[in-house]
């Protein structure tokens, strides 16, 4: 089975973790809880903050605002996915290459 090369797996998870970023992390929460503060007090004076919008069901979803930590797990999920998008890509495209080296398209 075709495969990655010697140090070639280690480069390729390599290039998708996301580095950590406490520091924007941290300035992005505080950026969050600014603007839903703004919101709330826009709402507590009678202003509407999207005149078209109309109230629905509360979402199935935990509120990322509120609890960043299942958001940063579903990033992590779908880099891992991508990831493994990626890898298929890479080992169909050496299949293929096998393939046509050996002329299969002849048969």
């Amino acid at each position: 089975m075709v495969g990655f090369g010697d140090g070639e797996r280690e480069r390729f998870r390599a290039r998708m973790v996301r580095p950590a970023r406490p520091a924007e992390d941290a300035a992005e929460a505080e950026r969050v809880a600014e603007a839903r503060e703004e919101v709330r007090r826009s709402r507590d004076n009678g202003v509407d903050p999207d005149p078209g919008s109309h109230a629905s069901p509360r979402a199935p979803y935990p509120d990322p605002f509120t609890d960043p930590e299942p958001l940063r797990a579903l990033e992590d999920r779908i880099l891992e996915i991508a990831a493994h998008v990626e890898l298929a890509v890479h080992q169909q495209l050496q299949l293929l290459a096998e393939f046509d080296a050996r002329r299969g398209w002849e048969l």
